[in-house]
C-alpha cells in the first residue's frame, strides 16, 4: 500500500498566493514548488467544509512524466471565509484580510 504524505508550508516554496479575478468571478491562486528533490506532486485536492477551503497537495516519490510544480485556483464564492495549507491547516487566505496572512511568500 502507498503511503501518502500531504505537504506542509515548509514543504513548499510559493511563487504566487493571489486573489484574482476571471470573468467577474474571484478566485485564489497557488502556485508553488515542493522543496523536497525526491519527491513530485501525485495531485491536490480541495476540501470545503462550511466556510474554509482545505488544500491539500500530496506528494508522491519522483518518477519519469510527474513534477514537483503546482498551480490551482479555488473559486471564492461570498461563504468561503479561509484557504487553510496542509493536515496542520495552516491558513493561506482569510476573507477579513483579503490578502495572505501568512509571511510574504511571493519573493
Amino acid at each position: 500500500m502507498k503511503t501518502v504524505k500531504i505537504a506542509e508550508i515548509q514543504d513548499v516554496r510559493f511563487h504566487s498566493l493571489a486573489e484574482i479575478e476571471k470573468e467577474g468571478n474571484a478566485f485564489f491562486r497557488i502556485n508553488g514548488l515542493l522543496f523536497h528533490s525526491a519527491m513530485a506532486v501525485d495531485r491536490v485536492d480541495m476540501k470545503r467544509v462550511e466556510g474554509v477551503v482545505q488544500v491539500s497537495v500530496k506528494m508522491t516519490p519522483t518518477q519519469p512524466g510527474l513534477t514537483c510544480a503546482f498551480d490551482i485556483e479555488i473559486p471564492l464564492s461570498s461563504a468561503t471565509t479561509s484557504v487553510v495549507f496542509g493536515a496542520a491547516n495552516n491558513p493561506i487566505w482569510t476573507r477579513a484580510l483579503s490578502k495572505p496572512p501568512c509571511r510574504e511568500l511571493s519573493q
